[in-house]
């Protein structure tokens, strides 16, 4: 008679593969921080609902249009009547078009999305929360995030941020329980790991570096060496036939190997190498990498500058939501904020941010120090999309994807604080009833 096959077996103190991700017990906690996340998503867009096409000239105009465009079977055309164009990847504009085709092509449909994914991201960070520590943290971090201004301003803008954020830790995720939590991962999902950094490469070029995060990850927390080699290659196939479909469209349209986006070798040559074509030489990759080989002392300072600028500040959503106007012309409307309300939120949104980024700063001590292995991966998601970012485009907006994480180590930081605060409260109390009781002749001979 066939015996069935023991179920795979979690490391020492990590949850087993076949733990629940949740339980009937999350669920009011859960529902609690999604009812907090969705009401302050939504009284935002009630208060600033900012269409794309009030005569500004930004991101959201391209995305916004270019979705309609699809819908309408037009194809991927650039909305200045450019005709077709790989400026971004697809995949955010064509969820919003699949939107538009079923239900017509109606602003609030894509901030509603923006609000749908939110709160998809919220219920990820409680997960990962509770995988690496536990219920009362996962709430904390799950209310960390809901109420994080910086994340909500982007609730009424037509831009990526909210779907690169979901899917960012939706992979971490997937990272962290299929191939860290336990021993040895099927080839299966490890590919769909691989396939879904692809999508998030597909929302935004600059997600393929989360697939040299996963790579590190794997280097320094599975072993033996070929199961970090195996794990590899499959994020690599991965990664590969989620991009394949657009790298063939982009070489039939253009004639042009384009596998992310329109100039994205020039744009990362730059970054690389500021000087380079200063002279009239042009710019390359290779170039820029041998300059940092061989003025190696220089990378430190080179890194500071920019990871300095990448998180000065957590309030671009709200310079993104004032008009700002294609070359040569002016704005003929009103800016949606005047200066000084500008001001106010921005206060408002940079001061959490400082705030909930020491907690985390500290909380990310603790988890080191109380060599929480599972906590590496969100830290070594965090200072590599730092490192790797800061070298290609530090403007403020690009470390939203690491809000989740810092949400996550700012609650283990409060419930440390909390626990602390408790138990001295305890200590107090239990030494003064001490006191009083001998004071009354009740204590002991």
């Amino acid at each position: 008679m066939a015996v069935a096959p023991e179920p795979q077996r979690s490391l020492p103190g990590w949850p087993s593969s076949l733990t629940p991700l949740l339980t009937r017990a999350d669920l009011p906690w859960l529902a609690f921080a999604l009812l907090v996340a969705v009401g302050l998503r939504i009284a935002w867009v009630v208060y600033l609902n900012i269409d794309p096409n009030d005569g500004r000239f930004d991101d959201s105009v391209f995305y916004h249009n270019v979705a309609n465009l699809l819908s309408m079977g037009v194809g991927y055309h650039d909305p200045w009547g450019h005709g077709e164009t790989a400026q971004w990847p697809p995949a955010y504009p064509m969820t919003l078009a699949v939107l538009y085709k079923l239900f017509g092509w109606h602003l609030f449909l894509a901030k509603g999305l923006n609000i749908v994914i939110a709160s998809a991201t919220v219920i990820l960070v409680y997960i990962v929360s509770k995988r690496l520590f536990d219920w009362r943290t996962a709430f904390a971090a799950a209310m960390v995030l809901a109420a994080f201004p910086g994340q909500i301003f982007f609730a009424t803008l037509v831009y990526t941020e909210t779907m690169f954020a979901m899917m960012f830790m939706l992979v971490l995720l997937l990272t962290l329980i299929w191939t860290i939590q336990q021993p040895d991962s099927r080839w299966w999902q490890v590919l769909l790991i691989g396939f879904m950094a692809g999508v998030v490469t597909m929302v935004r070029a600059e997600g393929v570096f989360l697939a040299i995060v996963m790579v590190v990850i794997w280097l320094l927390m599975v072993r033996p060496w070929r199961t970090v080699a195996r794990y590899s290659a499959l994020m690599v196939v991965g990664v590969v036939l989620a991009i394949t479909p657009w790298t063939v469209r982009n070489a039939i349209q253009f004639h042009e190997f384009i596998p992310l986006r329109s100039n994205a070798s020039d744009l990362i040559a730059r970054q690389l190498d500021p000087d380079a074509g200063t002279q009239g030489e042009s710019r390359t990759i290779r170039r820029g990498i041998q300059y940092h080989i061989t003025h190696f002392w220089e990378i430190p300072g080179f890194l500071a500058g920019p990871t300095r600028d990448l998180y000065a500040e957590d309030a671009d959503a709200i310079v993104l939501m004032q008009k700002h106007p294609a070359p040569g012309q002016t704005l003929e409307s009103p800016q949606p904020l005047t200066d000084d309300t500008a001001r106010r939120w921005s206060g408002l949104a940079n001061r959490y941010f400082r705030v909930i980024s020491l907690m985390a700063l500290a909380g990310a001590g603790l988890c080191l120090l109380r060599r929480n292995r599972g906590s590496l991966v969100l830290i070594v998601a965090a200072l590599g999309w730092t490192l790797l970012y800061a070298n290609f485009n530090p403007l403020p907006r690009y470390h939203f994807p690491v809000g989740q994480i810092i949400a996550i180590f700012a609650a283990v930081f409060f419930i440390f604080a909390w626990d602390t605060a408790r138990q001295y409260i305890a200590r107090v109390a239990g030494k003064r009833t001490t006191r009083a009781s001998n004071a009354s002749g009740d204590g002991p001979l």
